[in-house]
């Protein structure tokens, strides 16, 4: 069998969203059955299994966390974000926002973020661009962002802060020099990085850990890829690490109904704890 030509059947197909529904949560619909030939049929053929079934009869053999269950997670979730996504949530975190989480809790706040779900870092690089000249100009005493993800592959390539060259037109031109480009990369300034850090983390999974408690939660366009069930899981998290007080971002896309929640909607995809 030539390489890259490995084909999944429907019974094997099935197998596999079950594996990935009970090992991460995720939902792996029936119109992705391309979409995983065609990131894991090389890689399968190489480790030399000459099935699909062979390989998920491996994988179930794996620990949660190992290199080969990172890969495959790695290879099938998506990383599809950009700088400023949804910027409707940058305008009111500078506008409004930092002013709630101040009166809320004091002028001298090291005001602390979480970016669930953070993928390569788009989203939280967004929050610290527009964040560090309110640091530079005394607006706010100091700032935190803890990343999380369930992808290593997705954290490690965020904690680097390398991007890709075209992703430059969507950073306005004020924060145009928070960048450098080098080998055909655009890389972010040590700056905006000495504030950040990475956690690995299945953000759907029930009562889950979290090193802190943060005064604003980012978690968008995450819940469209989880059953109600796990999506309880997932607004559970969020309040439990919410400060009383807090913000809460969600995506446009995303809805609350159904889901039990001590959220005040502040306007449509921002909620107060």
């Amino acid at each position: 069998m030539n390489q890259g030509q490995l084909k999944v059947t429907e019974e094997e197909f099935e197998k596999f969203q079950k594996f990935i529904q009970a090992k991460i949560g995720l939902k792996f619909p029936e119109n992705k059955k391309t979409l995983l030939e065609s990131r894991l049929s090389v890689h399968i053929s190489r480790l030399g299994f000459e099935s699909y079934g062979e390989y998920f009869d491996f994988l179930e053999t794996q620990s949660e966390f190992s290199e080969e269950i990172e890969f495959v997670i790695d290879k099938i979730t998506t990383h599809t974000t950009s700088f400023f996504r949804e910027d409707h949530h940058f305008n009111f975190l500078t506008s409004q926002g930092i002013d709630i989480i101040q009166k809320n809790f004091g002028k001298s706040t090291v005001i602390k973020f979480a970016s669930l779900g953070s993928s390569t870092g788009e989203e939280m690089y967004t929050i610290s661009m527009v964040l560090y000249p309110l640091k530079k100009n005394g607006k706010i005493k100091d700032y935190s962002i803890d990343a999380f993800d369930i992808s290593k592959y997705a954290l490690l390539n965020a904690k680097e802060g390398r991007f890709r060259l075209e992703t430059q037109s969507s950073i306005p031109t004020q924060f145009q020099n928070l960048f450098k480009v080098a080998d055909n990369k655009l890389l972010a300034d040590q700056a905006l990085k000495n504030n950040m850090k990475f956690f690995m983390s299945n953000i759907a999974k029930k009562n889950q850990r979290f090193p802190d408690n943060y005064h604003i939660v980012f978690c968008r366009n995450t819940l469209i890829y989880f059953n109600k069930t796990l999506q309880q899981n997932v607004i559970d998290n969020i309040a439990n690490i919410l400060l009383p007080g807090g913000l809460y971002f969600m995506g446009h896309s995303e809805s609350l109904n159904g889901l039990t929640h001590n959220f005040k909607r502040v306007e449509p995809t921002i909620y107060l704890r």
